[in-house]
């Protein structure tokens, strides 16, 4: 028993004398570490320098890009090009396919938390409903246009049709596109105060290099024959057939 504790207390004095061995050599380093650096320090002076000169550059170009973008207009340009420098970027699928995987594992990570998915089925359930009200206020609006029979006519081929579907038009405005007299006035064939031109007459009239007399043109013989005074009812013109 006498051996085994003379034996322990070796031990531990061997392990003090290590552990001050171990101590000592890590001041040794730590020392030589601060002396290289110094050293470092005094044989380039000009590298420091340096640093603190490219420091200050960047923090001046940050202090004038942050006064630039108190101007309105200024970072509505930027934020313009930076939109359309995504979308072209976007376009590259080595770029788009792995952001499509980082916005999918954060989406699927955010919609672990019930707060998260809360906000989220709300804003779903919100735009549904204002989808529906918008649906439901252009058919309002489509109901009350159509609401009026077609009653404008068309001073070219004499069609019946919607306001929204005809385009004011004049003779001075035909003239000053090259049109000759003659053709102004087969286009204008039917007489009304305000001349007006549906869309398959206008395509072919406007045309900028070759302007032709639309097929179902009046001034084409197809002009209704004159009509008694019984029957000179401004909208039942159209149920009259020509030929029996």
């Amino acid at each position: 028993m006498p051996k085994l504790k003379r034996k322990s207390e070796l031990q531990k004095v061997a392990e003090k004398r290590e552990r001050a061995k171990r101590r000592k050599l890590d001041i040794t380093a730590l020392a030589g570490d601060h002396t290289c650096s110094t050293r470092d320090q005094e044989e380039n002076p000009d590298e420091d320098s340096t640093r603190t000169v490219q420091n200050e550059s960047k923090l001046k170009k940050a202090e004038s890009m942050r006064s630039r973008r108190q101007d309105p207009n200024y970072r509505e340009t930027e934020q313009v090009n930076d939109t359309e420098s995504k979308r072209l970027r976007r376009t590259n699928p080595q770029i788009r396919t792995p952001e499509k995987t980082r916005n999918a594992e954060s989406m699927k990570a955010r919609r672990k938390d019930e707060n998260t998915r809360k906000d989220e089925i709300e804003r779903t359930r919100s735009k549904r409903i204002i989808h529906k009200s918008t649906y439901d206020r252009l058919l309002d609006k489509y109901m009350t246009k159509i609401r009026q029979a077609p009653t404008f006519i068309c001073s070219c081929c004499g069609a019946l049709c919607y306001e929204e579907s005809t385009s004011i038009i004049t003779k001075e405005e035909l003239r000053e596109k090259g049109c000759s007299e003659e053709f102004v006035t087969a286009v204008l064939h039917y007489n009304q105060d305000i001349h007006r031109l549906c869309c398959t007459c206008k395509s072919y009239v406007l045309r900028k290099d070759d302007k032709k007399l639309p097929r179902v043109a009046l001034a084409n013989g197809l002009d209704f024959p004159e009509i008694p005074d019984q029957l000179k009812v401004k909208h039942e013109r159209a149920l009259i057939c020509v030929n029996i």
